[in-house]
């Protein structure tokens, strides 16, 4: 399908959030109470990263951790990962602030300025260099673990005005624990250029949040399983030349907590890297993410419905047109993206073709983005109920535009890109589909 244009500045920006503190952390939505049979959800998620993004909503915040309000618009994003370490160990290395430089991504300088039995409050230097600019800011955070044992913090000092967010953490036995990663940042108070370019974008609000969690999350798990990040394969010669795409059909549905998710917001399931081989001497990566949402109608109904394309340029204002082939199975999407105030076009024809009666599978035919693969998936949970699956990863390639490959040096860029895509996607046509289906039942009761 289509990728999500991001903006470089503001995406950089945001890597400083994953060091931002906040200000109530009453406010922030907390999940382990939906969360009823954890090692359920462990293993739907496996390897994977799952994210739930709230809906936008305004609430009266402190700012910078003053007496002083203001009410802003806030979407929550939260994570949430399996790690093979016991809860103590998961929460010592959360608690570890002064080695945060030593884990955390461009965080270049870490330290305790103050220790009391209630609270920790960090410093923190963050460093983010790219070849057409750098960003170094310095934060101070006040770290607080409560009665529920949540690890919460709170930003005293730094560019925003308001930021919130907590650590939840689930054992599921004595080696392996569930953490969940909750956080919001006003980052259109960081200065001019993010209002300027939140408002030309506003899919950036949704997308920013979502690689800075993973990046966050992911290095807390790498810490507590003391393993390193390998961001190379092992061995060219093993790889496939495709990538065996993720099924969610394939895997035990933890219905009661996905329906429980579900309600906070979208649901989504980051999967593990994966590589293929290209060409003789090269190796491609790809991130896959799946979204997720549950409606309430046949599954007949549910598909027909949604495999129909040609409302697209009205669902999505990314989509310029859909041009299908006469085969119904090739489509031309023209796609129109933003970078800041200039636009540009990206043509791409996908091959779509069905695995079975409720798998439909497509990859890139021909276009200006070189690999991207893909899947739709229905799973009837009744009669009255089905779950719809959108999952893809994509990667420029050299037939991209140049914004494209300068998007690819950006720190958990594929994360961003695909969960974006997938986020975008199941926000708009979710309740199109829910609308066609309200006004057939509508047509049919006359």
């Amino acid at each position: 399908m289509f990728p999500i244009q991001l903006s470089s500045r503001l995406l950089l920006i945001a890597i400083c959030f994953i060091f931002y503190g906040f200000g109530h952390a009453s406010n922030v939505p907390e999940l382990k109470q939906d969360i009823v049979h954890p090692q359920d959800l462990a293993r739907f998620i496996g390897d994977g990263q799952l994210f739930v993004i709230f809906p936008q909503k305004k609430e009266s915040l402190a700012v910078r951790g003053t007496k002083e309000k203001e009410t802003f618009e806030t979407r929550f994003v939260s994570s949430i990962s399996v790690i093979n370490a016991s809860a103590k160990h998961v929460r010592s290395v959360i608690n570890d602030y002064a080695n945060y430089s030593t884990f955390m991504p461009q965080n270049d300088h870490s330290e305790v300025v103050k220790k009391t039995p209630e609270y920790v409050i960090a410093r923190y230097s963050v460093f983010v260099k790219l070849p057409v600019f750098k960003i170094h800011a310095i934060f101070d955070l006040k770290h607080v673990l409560n009665n529920k044992g949540d690890i919460t913090w709170t930003l005293i000092d730094g560019h925003m005005k308001a930021s919130l967010g907590r650590w939840e953490i689930i054992p599921i036995s004595e080696k392996k624990t569930l953490v969940i990663n909750t956080s919001w940042s006003d980052h259109k108070s960081i200065g001019f250029i993010s209002r300027m370019l939140m408002k030309a974008q506003p899919d950036l609000a949704m997308a920013v949040p979502i690689g800075t969690t993973a990046l966050m999350l992911e290095a807390v798990k790498q810490r507590a399983e003391r393993k390193k990040r390998n961001n190379s394969p092992d061995s060219q010669q093993s790889m496939h030349t495709s990538p065996n795409i993720p099924y969610i059909s394939n895997i035990k549905i933890p219905q009661h907590t996905v329906n429980a998710l579900l309600k906070h917001g979208q649901v989504l399931i980051v999967h593990p890297a994966q590589w293929i081989r290209i060409g003789d001497n090269e190796a491609l990566d790809l991130v896959f993410t799946s979204s997720m949402d549950v409606i309430c109608a046949p599954i007949e109904q549910v598909k027909k419905i949604s495999t129909d394309v040609s409302q697209y340029p009205d669902i999505f204002y990314q989509v310029t047109s859909v041009t299908p082939h006469k085969d119904k199975m090739t489509i031309d999407w023209r796609l129109k993206l933003w970078f800041s105030l200039f636009s540009f076009t990206i043509d791409l024809t996908n091959q779509y073709y069905w695995e079975n009666d409720n798998i439909l599978t497509f990859t890139r035919e021909a276009g200006d983005l070189e690999y991207v693969f893909g899947r739709r998936e229905w799973i009837s949970l009744g009669p009255e109920k089905t779950m719809i699956v959108f999952t893809t990863g994509f990667q420029g390639g050299n037939a991209a535009p140049f914004f494209l490959k300068f998007v690819k040096m950006l720190p958990n860029s594929q994360v961003v890109g695909s969960t974006s895509v997938c986020s975008v996607l199941m926000e708009k046509h979710i309740p199109w589909i829910e609308s066609r289906l309200q006004n057939k039942k509508a047509r049919n009761q006359k």
